[in-house]
């Protein structure tokens, strides 16, 4: 049964990545009725991360669900365990949790509370490196760009010295120097770093960060007047959004498609472009975008 279960759980993770959220919290229903032990604990911390996703994609109402399964985590977690690696990914599944509840002061101190038990072991380096850029990804949400900069450079500079051999954490730092990069306008900077991202993202399957890396690039074409060449990136990313239900990039997509248009001077594409972000995503739009929109 232990073998089922741990085949189970990792069939889950592997559905996770691909963003079929649905199969995966399905097989990871599954896992955990017989799951015991640290198996139970990864359960949980899995299908809170599932969760997370889904609210951040969705509906932010189940980022309340995903902050029970870490509860039931740390509830099973037996201090008495030598095992902070499992201690870490339940405070890197709850940090980003609370980040995307926008409860920055909570999520700033699990992070911080990881790089600080930093013991020099792999795992350990590997943990900061994800602290790291659940920082910066806070700072940048927080508009202090310096800092999120900083905070990813230096989790650049620990891989780097660390030789360590890990696309799918490679693929989370690029991205996010690239993040920094864009919020500092700094396009040509934010190409060499999103560049791999969509290479890698492509072969591991990892579509979140494919269409993140396409609508990115296509926004440096329009920086650089190149509308044409822009145009095919913004669909590309549009599309595969639309795959995996993920909306705050199709609507994303959708208003950069219409401002492309625009400059085109397609304005009755970009009007339906427009239209169809204002029936379908005025719920998760800022303010400011629905102002620009009108």
């Amino acid at each position: 049964m232990s073998l089922l279960v741990k085949e189970l759980l990792e069939e889950s993770k592997n559905q996770y990545i691909r963003r079929s959220l649905i199969e995966a919290l399905d097989t990871v229903d599954l896992a955990l009725p017989n799951a015991i032990g640290e198996d139970l604990i990864k359960g949980h911390s899995l299908k809170g991360a599932i969760l997370n996703t889904v609210g951040k994609y969705r509906d932010k109402n189940l980022l309340h669900l995903a902050l029970i399964e870490l509860q039931a985590a740390q509830t099973n977690f037996d201090p008495n365990w030598h095992h902070p690696d499992l201690n870490d990914e339940i405070s890197l599944t709850l940090g980003d949790i609370y980040l995307n509840l926008q409860r920055f002061d909570m999520a700033e101190d699990l992070f911080k509370s990881i790089i600080d038990q930093e013991d020099g072991h792999l795992s350990s380096i590997i943990n900061t490196i994800k602290a790291l850029i659940g920082l910066s990804h806070i700072s940048e949400q927080k508009n202090e760009f310096n800092a999120a900069l900083d905070f990813a450079a230096e989790g650049l500079t620990k891989f780097k010295e660390t030789n360590i051999h890990d696309d799918a954490l490679k693929i989370e730092l690029y991205f996010q120097l690239a993040q920094a990069h864009i919020r500092r306008q700094d396009y040509t900077a934010m190409e060499e770093y999103i560049q791999p991202v969509l290479v890698l993202s492509r072969q591991l399957g990892d579509l979140e960060k494919e269409t993140l890396a396409l609508c990115n690039l296509a926004v440096a074409r329009c920086v650089q007047s190149d509308y044409k060449a822009a145009m095919p990136l913004f669909i590309e990313s549009l599309e595969k959004s639309r795959a995996i239900g993920f909306r705050n990039n199709t609507a994303n997509c959708l208003i950069n498609i219409g401002t492309t248009y625009a400059q085109l001077f397609n304005y009755e594409d970009a009007l339906d472009r427009y239209n169809t972000v204002l029936s379908e995503f005025k719920d998760i739009i800022s303010d400011n975008t629905l102002i620009i929109i009108l």
